[in-house]
C-alpha cells in the first residue's frame, strides 16, 4: 500500500509516473493500454491517501489502488503534488523533467509503505 500524508485537510492530487514503464497514473499524459487511453490522478482528501497494489490499469479506481504491482519500482518512480485549491505543485522523484510542463517546484519526495491506519 501507498500511504500519502498531506497538508491539514484540503484537497490534493498525486501523479505517479514509471517512465518508460507506466505513465497512466501520472495526472499529465496518461499512458495507453490495449489501444485505449488511460489517464488516472490519485485523490488525497482529508490530508490522507491510501493506495493499494496490483490494481486493473483498464478499470483503475484511484481513490483505492495503483496498476503498480508493489514497491520495489519506488526509486524509478516521479511523483506530482498539486493543491487542488491553491493551485500549489510539487514534483520530485527520478526523473522530475517529466512534469516541466505543469510545474517546476521541485522536492525531494520519497514515499514508503504503508500499513492501513497508521497516521
Amino acid at each position: 500500500m501507498v500511504v500519502v500524508f498531506g497538508g491539514a485537510g484540503g484537497s490534493w492530487w498525486l501523479g505517479l509516473a514509471n517512465l518508460g514503464e507506466w505513465t497512466g497514473e501520472d495526472c499529465h499524459v496518461g499512458d495507453t493500454v490495449e489501444g485505449s487511453a488511460q489517464l488516472y490522478c490519485h485523490p488525497i482528501t482529508n490530508s490522507r491517501g491510501e493506495f493499494y497494489y496490483g490494481g486493473d490499469p483498464m478499470a483503475l479506481d484511484p481513490a483505492e489502488d495503483t496498476a503498480f504491482v508493489d514497491a520495489s519500482v519506488r526509486d524509478e518512480m516521479t511523483y506530482y503534488l498539486l493543491d487542488a485549491l491553491t493551485g500549489d505543485c510539487w514534483i520530485g522523484g527520478a526523473d522530475p523533467t517529466w512534469y516541466e510542463d505543469v510545474c517546476d517546484t521541485v522536492l525531494d519526495i520519497t514515499i514508503v509503505d504503508g500499513t492501513p491506519g497508521e497516521q
